[in-house]
């Protein structure tokens, strides 16, 4: 799905990611092992070729959210191609929560 410059660029993102999270994040492996931390990282490699670029995206979103703590995120509306956002609240009463998508934005 990712064409050869593409699959050059996210390799080099995630080099970045590899080698710039342990050494910036003040305790990167207090939820995540090393040993998994790696493994995402060369399972997301191994599948670039069969990925589209939201896929990568989401990918790397998973791999940070499985830090464990919430402020080391990667943000998709920071994309230059762009990811829909949905405003949406919600509400939770006696008989259950209900989601509500109250607008979308790009």
């Amino acid at each position: 799905m990712v064409d050869a410059v593409e699959m050059r660029r996210w390799n080099e993102d995630l080099d970045v990611l590899a080698s710039r999270m342990p050494t910036t994040h003040a305790n990167l492996f207090h939820t995540l092992g090393r040993e998994q931390f790696d493994a995402a990282i060369a399972d997301i490699r191994r599948r670039l070729p069969d990925l589209a670029r939201h896929q990568v995206i989401v990918e790397l979103m998973k791999l940070v959210a499985a830090v464990g703590d919430g402020h080391t995120t990667v943000s998709p509306w920071r994309d230059t191609i762009g990811f829909t956002r949905f405003l949406s609240a919600c509400i939770a009463s006696p008989t259950g929560t209900t989601f509500v998508r109250l607008r979308t934005t790009t």
